[in-house]
């Protein structure tokens, strides 16, 4: 516990219909919360009512351990609204929302208290991840936010947060992967997420980089901590679904932003554009083909929005109309 007897960290897991992945967690926070991290660590679950085991398994860990919080929703109120929940019960300095088929890194909560301990007055510290098969065994690629070495950027700059958009390796540098990073956790609000962003695929986002007009200053922490378990997405099947989802994302947050920076603006959808698989050309092509016109006429004006390449808006336009002319 620190001097204040405040935890140093809340692992905070929104969740819903995830018991085979939740028995992978919990093993693993077993492990990692050991006697002398009890006292600085909490764990907290909000169950978006669940229909399978997890009731279960979560009121049992939580029995077990005194440092295990349960909560459970009456009704299933999305995944925007339980993010918010969830983060709103910790009483940690920091903050990680922990996707419920996600894994810490080994030893990954012993270096997140230390590193809290040396940076507490950091907004949001920023770490890289390791990609897995869809069972965590086999490594499939490392996943770095940043060029360069551990540092620090105030992002409330224009020219510095510029900078850091430049240096960027991949779209977690946004803050759209929750579980990448861990914030301070009386930095941020649920009052200054908009009503209209509150059930938004990536509520996350606007409750973060709210927090920009004020002060943002993050620290990238150059250390693989997180394990992520691929082919798990629950967006849709449909392809348009999912590129419309991550279109819709790096628009949004963009146009409520940065819209009075033009450059800012462009240089926050290249970052999504260049590392968001959902958001390359051959994703968006592919997608028009199922569409009605109201549908491809929304997606044609975020990639315009976007700044994509005229040629490349050319070829969905011809696209649709082989589709409508030649489809059954």
């Amino acid at each position: 516990m620190t001097p204040d007897n405040k935890k140093l960290l809340s692992i905070c897991i929104p969740t819903y219909n995830r018991d085979w992945c939740l028995k992978d967690l919990i093993k693993v926070l077993k492990e990692q919360i050991t006697d002398e991290l009890e006292n600085c660590v909490e764990v907290i679950f909000s169950d978006n009512c669940s229909v399978d085991n997890t009731r279960k398994l979560l009121t049992e860990y939580a029995k077990e351990n005194s440092y295990v919080k349960y909560y459970r929703n009456e009704e299933n109120i999305g995944f925007g609204r339980n993010y918010l929940k969830c983060a709103s019960y910790a009483s940690g300095i920091f903050t990680w929302i922990l996707g419920d088929d996600d894994l810490p890194a080994s030893d990954a909560v012993k270096e997140l208290t230390d590193i809290i301990r040396k940076r507490r007055d950091d907004d949001i510290i920023l770490f890289n991840f390791t990609q897995k098969d869809s069972d965590m065994i086999k490594s499939k690629k490392d996943f770095i936010g940043l060029s360069g070495e551990s540092r620090e950027f105030k992002l409330s700059d224009d020219c510095e947060l510029l900078n850091y958009l430049k240096n960027a390796q991949y779209s977690s540098v946004l803050f759209s992967y929750i579980s990448s990073y861990i914030f301070r956790s009386s930095g941020f609000s649920q009052d200054n997420v908009k009503e209209k962003y509150k059930n938004h695929p990536f509520t996350h986002l606007f409750y973060l980089w709210a927090a920009r007009k004020n002060r943002l200053n993050v620290f990238y922490l150059n250390r693989i901590l997180l394990f992520n378990r691929s082919g798990n997405d629950r967006i849709s099947d449909n392809l348009y679904d999912i590129v419309n989802v991550f279109l819709s994302g790096i628009t949004d947050l963009c146009d409520e932003f940065f819209r009075n920076n033009s450059i800012l603006y462009k240089a926050a959808a290249d970052v999504s554009k260049n590392f968001d698989a959902a958001c390359g050309k051959i994703f968006i092509l592919k997608s028009v083909k199922y569409i009605n016109n109201t549908q491809f006429f929304d997606l044609a004006n975020k990639v315009r929005k976007l700044n994509y390449p005229k040629m490349f808006i050319f070829k969905m336009y011809l696209k649709r109309f082989y589709y409508h002319i030649f489809s059954p």
